[in-house]
């Protein structure tokens, strides 16, 4: 009842919380539990990094098709004592069994969802290693009570909503019998919503991570029980993966664009120089003066071209030379608008092999915070696919992640979300899959933002939409709220969110050649945090597409 009642008052509103006093922060989150945990955290003194870390092992037991403590992720973070950025990678590894032909047949042919779907599928985790990196390079906190609010939801549970039903009964055939042990009713049918959620194994887990500051994790107990769960369902870990993994600390790419300054994730994401290529050509080709079409067009050659880079050149820059100077050079900028037509669409050359079964990109999740002290986290986090693998390492409770898929496991075979690559991004011994992942923050004399969202390929471009909206000086919510288009250059289709593009501008960009495909759904789900300076103000916006929530902290 008091965990009810709690949630309630939390939910009293989308932005500031039933409080009086001063503002001190910002949480908005993909479930408002979750955006709880960090508000709470927030409240009693803790900053933006240890509310992260309360924020992200939350959603790991909350929102548990879309990460979890068996994936990654990356961490952007601005830290206001040494006035510096960084971005904290804890992407999975490949493990160090794993070869190029992991899923290929005798032929060289890829096997059917051997990828997706199966313990085969996992790469070494990284999600308990950047929480435990977090608190001890950022956080003010003890891990313990950073860890404290997911450790009681796993074990205490917590009320499934409709979206968690939906999600548990459409994967229901994909889940090892451990999973359907944990996310079944009584009846032993999937669980409802209305139902109470207990994760004894999973909070277990998180006791063990919380007392041994990951460490156990990797090389004690937990890890030992990781092993012999993976390895009896045909994975390939094993105790020196564990072992090796190791967080890396990044520079983020900075850059202005329109009078902004655009900090956002370098490779292994492709996100952050996918979006700077599309931000600079929409700026060579003069975007903000055009008319509404005509910078539908403009977005969707620069779509185009940034994701015909990605699939060419981007994979892990410690494992293959990435030529980010020439990637975003003013050169490569004009290179590639060099067959741009305002009035005719480009063709995207052939070079996948098989057509996808292109999927929505509902999962992984986002969160963004701002706290009283000046710091920020964009953070996005993932298992990959819908509840990862599937499979749940026994007497975990931890679903292991199927990002072994974003590799390119053919050159030009497309992954899960349609996407193809080369071999920048095969698969080797240790390395770090490509991901779309954009966590970034937006910044200029009057306010920031951070801003992100799950969505597989379709993330990079959601978050550029979103800025531009910002540059143009609308609200956080309308930011958010876009909706959406998107082109990834193969398939050689542009997509549409319900009533994104009236009809007569529709028929006009087909009469340019493009191919477009209107769907039924909607796809994303962003989360926002921003403050004015000079007002200093928080706001925030959760995706109307999710059940998610932003809290305003009060002192």
């Amino acid at each position: 009842m008091l965990r009810l009642l709690l949630f309630i008052l939390f939910l009293c509103s989308t932005t500031p919380i039933c409080a009086q006093g001063n503002p001190i922060g910002v949480v908005s989150s993909a479930h408002p539990l979750a955006s709880q945990a960090g508000a709470e955290i927030l409240k009693n003194g803790g900053n933006a990094f240890d509310a992260a870390i309360a924020v992200s092992s939350t959603l790991s037991v909350v929102e548990p098709f879309g990460s979890g403590l068996g994936g990654g992720g990356f961490f952007l973070i601005y830290d206001a004592a040494s006035d510096r950025y960084s971005m904290i990678d804890a992407r999975e590894r490949a493990p160090l069994n794993s070869t190029a032909d992991l899923y290929l047949d005798n032929l060289g042919n890829p096997i059917p969802r051997l990828s997706i779907d199966g313990a085969l599928a996992a790469g070494i985790p990284g999600l308990p290693a950047g929480l435990a990196f977090l608190n001890g390079n950022y956080g003010t906190m003890s891990f313990e009570e950073t860890l404290e609010f997911a450790f009681k939801t796993a074990q205490d549970g917590f009320i499934v909503d409709e979206r968690l039903q939906d999600r548990v009964y459409s994967q229901w055939e994909r889940f090892n019998d451990e999973a359907k042990n944990i996310f079944s009713s009584p009846n032993d049918e999937p669980i409802a919503a209305g139902e109470i959620l207990v994760q004894e194994d999973l909070a277990r887990s998180i006791s063990m991570i919380s007392e041994s500051h990951a460490r156990d994790f990797y090389e004690g107990i937990l890890s030992i029980t990781l092993l012999e769960a993976t390895q009896a369902m045909g994975g390939i870990w094993t105790a020196e993966d564990l072992m090796d993994y190791e967080i890396i600390e990044r520079e983020p790419l900075i850059e202005s664009f329109f009078g902004h300054n655009i900090i956002s994730v370098p490779p292994p994401s492709s996100g952050g120089i996918a979006l700077f290529q599309m931000l600079s050509m929409l700026n060579q080709l003069d975007y903000f003066s055009l008319n509404s079409t005509d910078q539908i067009h403009v977005l969707i050659e620069s779509m185009r071209r940034a994701y015909r880079d990605r699939a060419q050149y981007l994979g892990d820059s410690d494992y293959v030379d990435v030529p980010m100077e020439m990637l975003l050079s003013e050169r490569h900028t004009n290179e590639s608008l060099n067959d741009f037509d305002m009035n005719r669409a480009s063709n995207s050359e052939p070079m996948m092999l098989d057509e996808a079964d292109f999927q929505e990109g509902m999962d992984t999740t986002h969160f963004s915070i701002i706290d009283q002290f000046g710091n920020i986290v964009s953070a996005t986090q993932s298992i990959n696919y819908n509840f990862g693998s599937g499979m749940i390492a026994s007497g975990t409770g931890i679903f292991l992640n199927n990002e072994m898929d974003d590799f390119s496991i053919k050159p030009g075979y497309p992954n899960l979300y349609g996407l193809v690559g080369s071999e920048a991004n095969a698969i080797a011994p240790g390395k770090r899959m490509l991901s779309s992942m954009t966590p970034t923050i937006i910044t200029s004399e009057e306010d920031v933002m951070a801003i992100g969202t799950p969505g597989g390929s379709r993330i990079i471009t959601m978050v550029m939409l979103a800025i531009l909206d910002w540059i143009e000086n609308k609200s956080v919510e309308q930011s958010v709220n876009h909706l959406r288009i998107h082109h990834q250059y193969l398939p050689d289709m542009l997509q549409i969110e319900p009533g994104a593009i009236n009809s007569a501008t529709i028929n006009d960009l087909r009469g340019r050649g493009h191919e477009i495909e209107e769907l039924e759904n909607n796809f994303g789900n962003m989360f926002a945090a921003a403050k004015k300076y000079q007002e200093d103000s928080y706001s925030g916006a959760a995706d109307f597409r999710g059940v998610g929530s932003v809290l305003i902290v009060y002192d």
